[in-house]
């Protein structure tokens, strides 16, 4: 009798055969793909790490904080431009503002493209328009966008942000050491209150879930996973070794396409019955036919609009708790800053956005809230669409570039003492200066690829900044021995929100509370 096989052989059996013949086409595909050496025109790459044969740089980019490293990398090689493979993949990094300018500005008809994210269509982020290539339907939503979002249309948007932020404060004053989850809370409900025109509630069930969304998205950006080097990783079953990130977009998923159906489904029931008030969602309704809009209109304006909440929170919130660590750090700051509101606003109001011009010294501490550690350290990523060539240097299209953010910010010859939070460095400049060092220049991105949300975020960073100095003081915690704590910053993550740290937060004093309670909104 022929002896039948053990049943551990059979298992190792079925998956040999699997394994070897998908192990055999990653090997040929990335051979056949590498790419490497000259250009026709003998130019060279920018200058970058020594890549290993097959995975190229693979394991020269570390997974925490490769802004930093690709900082060394430009002190290392003399160069702003750093050039990198993982696998068959290749990449460019910009640490040089100047440069990011010239290329990303300059040259954005080539520059504006995005590379294809598989992961992203993974986890349920395929709507975002951040991550569309440059086309149709790129132009279309980022058009909607803008005139919504616009330096002049977000004026409008103002009492919406007085009345969040003033709200935001009432909530504050009873416990005021829960200030994080408060500053969560205000710049959701901004967001969610602009484009659903929806109320979010206390302990909303909503946040939770978009945070999870969000995380997932973050989670995926930079070099990110490996099936975004290797796109036929995509294919491989969840059981292959190092697809953990089929198990990751399972898990995350639900989260994104609830972001996106069921605030937009709840919205355009309220607008329909007429009793929806007026929102970016509702406004777009109505210009596209109202009851007669079309299915593929009706997604333009559900997409857009859920990308306006992943955007617009994570980054508001990021450079809010910067402003909290920052004030804990630098009571000087925090002095100087309210002796200029107490001077310029007076102690019988809170200062509102007609006081903006008058106040230089809040606007050098925004300034620098954005340098000291921007919301984006390593930038949205870029993709050039054809062959180019810069400073002797030969940029291959397809080439994926990521501007360095955090690198620009921390430049010491633009910036001095750059680890340092100081707005003093904004004061006392020559218009040219002030214009050449301003980090809103680049901290929202370049080209046709830069940030639509910027004033909408910046007008509502500006007023809960503002209010909080007027009436609240931020000051370092006390150990066990009454000794003071000075929190160390770190900024671990690709969205710059601070590890947690402790400070004391506390009325400035009774005028202050007075001034919050007669504030005329409901919490």
């Amino acid at each position: 009798m022929t002896p039948q096989p053990d049943i551990r052989e059979c298992w190792l059996m079925s998956y040999t055969l699997p394994i070897t013949v998908l192990a055999a086409a990653i090997t040929a595909y990335l051979l056949l793909s590498r790419g490497f050496g000259r250009s026709s025109k003998g130019l060279r790459y920018p200058p970058g790490p020594k890549p290993r044969f097959i995975s190229g740089n693979a394991h020269d980019v570390p997974h925490g904080k490769p802004w930093v490293t690709f900082t060394n990398w430009s002190k290392k090689y003399g160069s702003g431009l750093i050039y990198f493979t993982i696998f068959r993949t290749k990449f460019m990094v910009i640490n040089d503002y100047k440069v990011a300018f010239d290329l990303l500005d300059k040259r954005s008809t080539i520059y504006s493209d995005r590379p294809k994210s598989v992961m992203v269509d993974l986890i349920g982020w395929g709507f975002n328009m951040t991550f569309f290539n440059y086309g149709e339907r790129w132009k279309e939503q980022r058009r909607l966008m803008h005139q919504n979002l616009n330096n002049r249309a977000v004026r409008e948007w103002r009492q919406l942000q007085t009345d969040v932020t003033h709200r935001f404060l009432k909530k504050l004053v009873p416990n005021p050491n829960d200030w994080l989850y408060r500053i969560e809370h205000m710049t959701g409900s901004a967001i969610m209150k602009f484009t659903y025109g929806y109320e979010l509630k206390e302990k909303d069930d909503y946040m939770p879930n978009v945070k999870k969304a969000i995380h997932a998205l973050t989670t995926s950006q930079g070099v990110g996973f490996m099936v975004d080097v290797i796109p036929i990783l995509r294919y491989v079953p969840s059981w292959f070794p190092g697809a953990q990130f089929k198990k990751f977009a399972k898990e995350y998923r639900p989260y994104s396409e609830a972001m996106l159906n069921k605030p937009f489904k709840q919205t355009k029931e309220r607008w329909a019955a007429g009793s929806a008030p007026d929102s970016y969602v509702t406004r777009l309704l109505e210009e596209f036919g109202g009851a007669k809009i079309t299915p593929e209109k009706q997604q333009v304006v559900r997409d857009s609009s859920a990308v306006l909440y992943g955007a617009g929170t994570d980054s508001t919130y990021s450079i809010l708790s910067s402003f909290f660590l920052a004030l804990t750090i630098h009571p000087e700051v925090q002095k100087k800053a309210r002796d200029e509101i107490d001077r310029v606003v007076g102690t019988d109001r809170l200062p509102n956005y007609s006081d903006r011009e008058s106040l230089p010294y809040i606007e050098a501490l925004l300034k620098e809230l954005y340098r000291w550690n921007p919301a984006a350290p390593l930038g949205p990523s870029h993709q050039i669409l054809v062959d180019d060539e810069y400073d002797g240097y030969f940029i291959p299209a397809g080439t994926i570039i990521h501007p360095n953010i955090w690198a620009m910010t921390h430049n010491e010859q633009m910036y001095p003492e750059p680890f340092r939070f100081n707005p003093d460095r904004f004061i006392g400049l020559d218009e040219e200066t002030a214009k050449e060092i301003d980090p809103k220049n680049f901290i929202f991105g370049f080209g046709r690829r830069v940030c639509v949300g910027q004033f909408f975020a910046d007008q509502l960073i500006w007023l809960a900044v503002s209010c909080l100095i007027a009436t609240f003081d931020i000051r370092k915690a006390k150990d066990q021995s009454g000794k003071e704590i000075t929190p160390v910053p770190n900024y671990p993550n690709f969205v710059g929100k601070p590890d947690p740290f402790p400070c004391v937060v506390t009325l400035r004093n009774t005028n202050a509370a007075k001034l919050i309670d007669q504030l005329p909104v409901e919490v």
